[in-house]
């Protein structure tokens, strides 16, 4: 029979314990994890955790709703809630943060359209109290928004190459909203470029030819355009022009 001195014994039960600890362990860690934060999902029932939306044309913000239940046996009591975004604030139905056992509530984001356009996702994180069942992780929730284009413009940048050909190129600038929308002025920041607009229909398109004088070395300009639309975000709207170094290194 082969017999361990205690201190072999020891070493070898502090190996055991790092391989657990890096194998075992952060697994199981995880799982807790994952536990904790449906845990919490399930407490607070939301009758649905994204929600799609579109906002008015015209429309400087908009709210989103996100309704729920105490679907558990315990009181829960929210810590705290908030969006990652400075542009959504949050709060509860007639500030409420304690609800009972098959109480319902209402969450409400109200998110600032500011000049955003397309569709963005936005995101609002609700944290409870620990309760009786352990720590439990925030309850995220997402909207997907879509905020619709009264003034297109494709491409918004036209770039060249270093050593190109000096050739004039072209945005395309298009009103999709049902009220036409006329350009006021047109200014460049940088005068190695030069630019003309053309109008293809008043108030409904346009389009935008830019010139650089030369192509020896890169550059960079804003092109600023100026509308009479009653929307705020779209009375300046911009697209750019670019010479950026040609990759074969010319």
């Amino acid at each position: 029979m082969i017999r361990l001195r205690p201190s072999a014994c020891l070493s070898a039960l502090i190996g055991a314990h790092a391989v657990l600890s890096a194998f075992v362990l952060p697994g199981m860690a995880g799982a807790q994890q994952a536990d904790q934060k449906n845990q919490a999902a399930e407490l607070l029932a939301f009758e649905s955790k994204t929600v799609e939306i579109t906002v008015g044309a015209e429309a400087d913000s908009t709210t989103i709703t996100f309704p729920f239940e105490n679907k558990s046996k315990e009181t829960i009591e929210i810590a705290k809630h908030a969006s990652p975004c400075g542009c959504m604030s949050t709060s509860f139905k007639d500030d409420r943060m304690t609800y009972p056992p098959g109480a319902k509530g209402e969450l409400t984001a109200v998110f600032k359209v500011g000049n955003f356009y397309g569709t963005v996702e936005k995101q609002v994180m609700v944290w409870l109290k620990d309760g009786a069942e352990g720590k439990r992780l925030p309850v995220t929730l997402t909207a997907n928004i879509t905020i619709p284009e009264l003034i297109t413009i494709t491409p918004r940048t036209l770039n060249w190459n270093t050593g190109e050909a000096i050739e004039p190129k072209s945005c395309r600038i298009v009103v999709t909203h049902e009220k036409p929308i006329r350009i006021n002025s047109l200014s460049c920041t940088n005068n190695n470029f030069g630019t003309e607009l053309k109008t293809v229909r008043e108030g409904m398109e346009y389009e935008l030819v830019v010139t650089p004088r030369d192509a020896f070395d890169t550059s960079f300009a804003i092109l600023k355009i100026s509308t009479d639309c009653k929307v705020s975000r779209y009375r300046f709207i911009q697209a750019f022009a670019n010479i950026r170094k040609d990759s074969a290194g010319k």
